[in-house]
């Protein structure tokens, strides 16, 4: 539902066409009660849309394990310079790799969980 704000009726014609020229094939429908609203019914997605929807989350969900990795071994390329280097105490460092870790699992859980959750939906129906 498309509800322009502080609009006045003569607007409602080019926003109405503007989304009828679309590439998205919706159609606009003036609502009964208000006459400043615009109803726009979006049809269902198809099966194919889904399982676009559903390869694109698992894309996102490789990338971002991918980013966590990336920033896992950084992070260990600097912790092991600061041990060769010994600016840090030992167990400094060892309570710095536990913490890493600890963030590292949780936001390899965290991915998995939304896009989990994703294709739920998705693939559900």
């Amino acid at each position: 539902m498309l509800t322009p704000t502080g609009s006045l009726p003569q607007h409602l014609k080019p926003v109405s066409s503007a989304i009828q020229g679309s590439s998205l094939s919706l159609t606009p429908q003036p609502d009964a009660q208000n006459p400043l609203q615009l109803n726009v019914p979006l049809p269902p997605p198809t099966a194919e849309s889904r399982r676009e929807a559903v390869r694109q989350a698992t894309a996102a969900a490789d990338n971002a394990s991918t980013m966590i990795r990336n920033a896992r071994g950084a992070q260990q390329k600097r912790l092991n310079a600061m041990k060769v280097s010994r600016t840090a105490r030992p167990d400094d460092l060892k309570k710095a790799g536990d913490r890493m870790e600890k963030v590292v699992e949780r936001g390899a859980a965290e991915v998995k969980k939304i896009v989990d959750a994703a294709k739920k939906v998705l693939e559900g129906g």
